[in-house]
């Protein structure tokens, strides 16, 4: 209540000091006509407010007023909980007030329970409530010229709207972004603890635990990355350049079997991209998630897809292996599996495969001759 009224006598003050202002402008010779009669009742009326919001701005750029953040912070979800609000006109409807309550509320929670990267969260508590405060002086201003000035010009015009469409769309998806941002990271921070975890309950367990090294893993990836990076793009750019180069002999033999040739290379290249990112992207996830556990006559392949909600992670314990094939660039195990999935709400499931595994050869020397003999055993078993 103290705040209350302190903050009542200071919009008191504020509006006597700029009334009085604006008297003594009145005085002025040019304050009879129209255009500074306007402006000077804009500067009595909206003059406090734009003061205020200036104030309310350098407040916020202010470490130490935690205060004013917060309180910027909670006005600004107050007001994108009404934006929300499919019934907001209807105010015959009491709960509906009550209803924008509790999404204020949950959109206040979201914001810090999600949020903990402390960089981040200081951030949004300063970029919000600012970019607010922006929008809110882009629309005084933008009415004070439509009433002032008006008609305005086109570019004047636009200006406003693509000033004003540009602060809505930055508070609306920016936060979004940063809070998705700092979501996935701290997910990926406790999935990479969980694993870790795992792997030492696994040693524990008497278990040898094979994942993929770091060097070669990059090994693999090269021959991927080259023909997405390089290949096409190259073989699609010398095409293009021998076609622009031969667009003016269309009617010799050898350049139209010529130009056949290089078109039909252009056309393989365009078609090779999106396989080619496919390959490259699943040789990157698989080699990446990869990791196999041994117990004596046990083999398990585990791993996982996804991230966040969306994560799965699978396990395939093989229970006959019937052919091992040693590629250059993995290993095929055929044979019967138990495949067990586990998905980011707890939903078990379990059945029998019958299937070839690929399995990326991205291991150290001394664990991929472990794993090898390994198989080589079971299979003569």
């Amino acid at each position: 209540m103290n705040r209350f009224k302190n903050w009542l006598i200071k919009v008191i003050i504020y509006y006597i000091v700029f009334i009085v202002i604006g008297y003594f402008m009145s005085l002025l010779p040019q304050s009879s006509q129209p255009i500074y009669y306007n402006l000077r009742m804009f500067f009595m009326v909206l003059g406090p407010l734009y003061l205020m919001l200036i104030i309310q701005i350098i407040k916020t750029f202010r470490k130490q007023d935690e205060h004013t953040v917060e309180k910027g912070s909670h006005l600004l979800l107050t007001a994108i909980s009404f934006l929300f609000m499919g019934r907001l006109l209807d105010f015959q409807k009491p709960y509906d007030l009550v209803e924008a309550n509790l999404v204020n509320k949950g959109l206040r929670h979201m914001s810090h329970s999600e949020v903990r990267s402390l960089k981040i969260r200081h951030f949004l508590n300063i970029f919000m409530p600012v970019c607010f405060y922006f929008l809110i002086l882009e629309i005084l201003t933008l009415f004070s010229c439509i009433v002032t000035f008006a008609p305005l010009s086109d570019s004047i015009s636009n200006g406003f709207i693509f000033a004003i469409t540009l602060t809505l769309l930055m508070l609306i998806i920016l936060p979004l972004i940063l809070l998705f941002i700092s979501k996935y990271h701290t997910d990926q921070s406790l999935h990479k603890k969980k694993l870790v975890q795992d792997k030492e309950m696994a040693i524990d367990s008497d278990y040898l635990v094979i994942e993929s090294d770091p060097v070669c893993r990059q090994q693999f990836l090269r021959l991927p990355k080259v023909l997405f990076l390089f290949v096409c793009p190259a073989i699609l750019l010398f095409s293009f350049i021998v076609l622009f180069l031969t667009k003016n002999h269309l009617y010799s033999g050898i350049i139209v079997v010529l130009r056949t040739i290089f078109l039909a290379l252009a056309l393989f290249s365009l078609l090779a991209f999106l396989p080619l990112l496919i390959y490259w992207l699943n040789c990157s996830g698989t080699s990446k998630v990869q990791r196999i556990y041994i117990h004596e006559n046990q083999f398990i392949y585990a791993g996982y897809s996804g991230s966040m909600e969306e994560r799965s992670e699978f396990s395939f314990i093989l229970t006959h292996l019937d052919s091992l094939i040693i590629k250059r660039r993995a290993l095929w195990i055929k044979g019967t599996f138990i495949k067990k999935t586990c998905d980011a709400y707890g939903t078990h499931q379990k059945k029998i495969a019958h299937k070839r595994l690929w399995i990326p050869r991205t291991f150290s020397l001394k664990q991929e001759k472990t794993l090898i003999s390994f198989l080589k055993k079971m299979q003569d078993e």
